[in-house]
């Protein structure tokens, strides 16, 4: 814990932040005084001589992944945490911060996020990040062609579940931290979900055989790399798809540096880089952001046993 804060219940610290849910903390922020903190409708910040302290008020019914919002509108983006991973870190403890055991937070958020994907009870709209990447995973969905798909860079690996859950597909998830890599295979086999998880960096060469599956997926991926990084990438991509490679990006001018982009797209860029692909066809199509969608010019033949 950090030496010049109150000793906090159910605090999770990440580097030099340090996260904890107000309802179960009430006294801390009495005894550091308001001179040090700043407020915003969520949160409290403040900062110590050994780091910083986020008091939260989001309950724990109310964790999902929509979170993200709050964390880079009223934490990243006003300056209030700073620093390499600022929002990771913020995120993460929030989620964890709202249970004795980090496994019990994981998995409601898990479950409050794949419920929220799956639409209101009600049919009402529902606004929100979780809204918006439900109609591009389902978007993806649709695009998906064959039997056995590979997701790259899943993050919590929504949608790699989200396609377990329809059965008809066998489904790999892949994302270059181990540590999500781990925690995806954990919350899919507690809520009994297919899914095989690999860890795998784009950036790197794949442990997977050439066309080892009918489609590869890398959903809003590409905007986390380096631009030089970027053909390479795609390349890996097409390496390892017998009939289709479907990749989305958001359309930015400029990278949003909050979500760790690096790198804008819009829809002209796209079509340049399918023409660099030799071996593939590709379109580029507009769709809560870009879409390429290629295809191999020859039909690639299936492995055995794949």
């Amino acid at each position: 814990m950090h030496a010049d804060f109150p000793v906090v219940r159910w605090g999770r610290r990440n580097a030099d932040v340090l996260v904890a849910w107000e309802p179960v903390n009430r006294q801390v922020l009495a005894r550091v005084g308001s001179a040090r903190t700043a407020r915003t409708r969520t949160f409290a910040v403040v900062q110590g001589r050994s780091g910083t302290l986020v008091v939260h008020s989001v309950a724990p019914d109310a964790v999902d992944n929509d979170i993200g919002q709050l964390v880079a509108d009223e934490l990243v983006r006003p300056g209030l945490v700073g620093g390499p991973g600022a929002f990771e870190r913020c995120f993460a403890g929030l989620v964890e911060s709202t249970a004795a055991s980090p496994n019990v937070a994981w998995h409601r958020f898990y479950v409050n996020t794949l419920r929220a994907l799956h639409g209101e009870p009600d049919g009402s709209p529902r606004a929100g990040p979780i809204a918006t990447f439900g109609q591009i995973y389902r978007h993806a969905m649709g695009l998906a062609r064959g039997r056995s798909v590979l997701d790259v860079g899943s993050c919590f690996a929504f949608f790699p579940m989200l396609l377990a859950a329809g059965g008809e597909m066998r489904v790999t998830a892949s994302d270059a931290h181990p540590g999500t890599v781990a925690l995806g295979r954990r919350m899919a086999a507690e809520l009994d979900l297919s899914v095989t998880f690999r860890a795998y960096d784009i950036t790197c060469r794949p442990p997977f055989a050439a066309a080892s599956f009918d489609t590869v997926t890398a959903l809003h991926v590409l905007e986390h790399l380096p631009a030089d990084k970027t053909v390479v990438a795609l390349e890996r991509l097409c390496r390892l798809g017998r009939q289709r490679v479907v990749v989305a990006v958001p359309l930015e001018q400029t990278p949003d540096p909050v979500y760790g982009h690096q790198q804008g797209f819009d829809l002209d860029r796209l079509t340049a880089l399918a023409k660099r692909m030799p071996r593939w066809r590709g379109e580029a199509h507009e769709h809560l952001g870009g879409w390429l969608v290629l295809e191999p010019r020859i039909v690639r033949p299936r492995r055995v046993g794949g």
